[in-house]
């Protein structure tokens, strides 16, 4: 059974080398109640400093988390409320995508069966996860969410969510098992997908940026490989002085990967000065979908080769929204 352990850390107006927590004596303790976010009947997780709307209907996603009035993540507005059908595809029998936080088997591609060819994926994207309140020590709240059992990757995704009293610190303990009669070999991957328009909806945000330490014993020349548009595509900088990989949004599409081994990833808001901070453990001996524990994907105008064709990405930010994703990825199991 594949593992992968990560903590997300948020801050407000915290600089990128400072203590990236904030804690409150005298704060309630967390709870679990059924509440309503943008026309979904969500699972609502509240500490007194994080809101975190959890959506087991549409893949047991993370729908948004919230820090004072700071939503981070991002949420489709043109599929609120809705739901996808049975099959947990859209009407034409593409990509629901909701949006939020959740997770995917890695690697991507279309090559061959050992690839998830997605998304869209009915069952593990798309269809409800079992949704369970666990048992927890004063201080936290937790819950269970479970997929349903995918004949096409054979695997079955289970992940615990703990959110803790007096911080802004959740995380999260991801499981997936091989439900097939044959050996399986994915990853995990949590995609988490950040709202990257500016604060009054005028366009994107350019001040959204993430940082990541380079590998300096990276397998790849530069610290990173590209995955998906141009290989100079001006959006990913490395900073060598600081050992560094700067992301900064400018709505260009493409995709770099990175075998990270420091175990933490911060994307800054620079209009707001919020910092969302993703931290996970690497292992160095084991091999990672990619070979990369971190990725970054931006939408945005041009061009890739995915879905075994090439795909001019609309202009329209109706239909190619400003969405930044910052991925992190277990090794494959073996």
């Amino acid at each position: 059974m594949n593992r992968l352990r990560t903590g997300t850390l948020i801050a407000l107006f915290a600089a990128l080398a400072g203590d990236t927590s904030l804690l409150l004596a005298g704060e309630p303790q967390p709870v679990a109640f059924s509440s309503k976010y943008q026309g979904w009947k969500t699972l609502c997780l509240l500490n007194g400093l994080v809101e975190l709307q959890v959506l087991p209907d549409v893949g047991g996603r993370i729908l948004q988390y919230k820090v004072g009035s700071k939503e981070f993540l991002w949420v489709n507005p043109q599929l609120a409320g809705a739901f996808p059908a049975s099959s947990g595809l859209t009407a034409d029998a593409g990509w629901f995508n909701v949006g939020g936080d959740k997770i995917w088997p890695a690697p991507q591609g279309w090559e061959t069966v050992e690839e998830w060819p997605g998304p869209p994926d009915p069952v593990l994207d798309g269809q409800p996860f079992k949704l369970e309140k666990l048992s927890s020590r004063r201080g936290e709240v937790a819950i269970r969410l479970t997929s349903g059992k995918d004949q096409r990757s054979g695997i079955q995704f289970s992940r615990v969510v703990r959110l803790f009293g007096n911080s802004t610190r959740v995380r999260f303990e991801a499981t997936m098992k091989n439900v097939d009669t044959r050996p399986r070999r994915w990853g995990i991957w949590a995609h988490t997908q950040l709202d990257a328009a500016k604060a009054d909806d005028s366009g994107y945000n350019p001040l959204l940026q993430a940082w990541c330490p380079l590998n300096p014993k990276s397998q790849f020349r530069k610290g990173y490989t590209v995955l998906f548009g141009m290989p100079d595509n001006p959006s990913f900088q490395r900073d060598v002085q600081r050992g560094l990989m700067r992301a900064q949004y400018q709505y260009k599409v493409g995709k770099i990967g990175l075998d990270s081994h420091a175990g933490w990833v911060a994307t800054v808001d620079g209009e707001s000065g919020a910092v969302f901070v993703q931290r996970f453990v690497f292992e160095p001996d084991k091999e990672y979908p990619d070979g990369s524990s971190v990725e970054f994907w931006h939408n945005g105008v041009g061009q890739i080769h995915a879905y075994n064709r090439d795909i001019v990405m609309s202009t329209n930010a109706a239909e190619n929204p400003y969405v930044f994703e910052s991925e992190v990825l277990s090794p494959l199991p073996g």
